[in-house]
């Protein structure tokens, strides 16, 4: 399996909100990052102060709208699928 690549601010913005009170182990479960590799970023950004509140928030955002398009790609499917069965049965009647 391919190493995912992170963008820097993104590594940034995650080790903000560490820095802010949210847990490793939410920030590593939520944004689908590695434990070890977020530990890394810790220690290698934890004392960065040019992130900004903006850019946190753009990335949580963001995190936020890829989970909302997995859900509707996931509903989707299971319309498609509802509308072939009703469309299978009323053939057959």
């Amino acid at each position: 399996m391919a190493k995912a690549k992170y963008d820097e601010n993104f590594k940034k913005s995650l080790v903000a909100l560490y820095r802010r009170g949210k847990t490793k182990h939410s920030i590593c479960q939520e944004f689908s990052v590695p434990n070890s590799t977020f530990g890394k970023w810790v220690k290698k950004f934890n004392n960065d102060d040019n992130i900004e509140s903006n850019e946190i928030l753009n990335i949580l955002q963001a995190q936020e709208l890829k989970k909302q398009r997995v859900l509707l790609e996931e509903e989707l499917s299971i319309l498609t699928e509802a509308i072939a069965v009703f469309e299978n049965h009323s053939s057959n009647d």
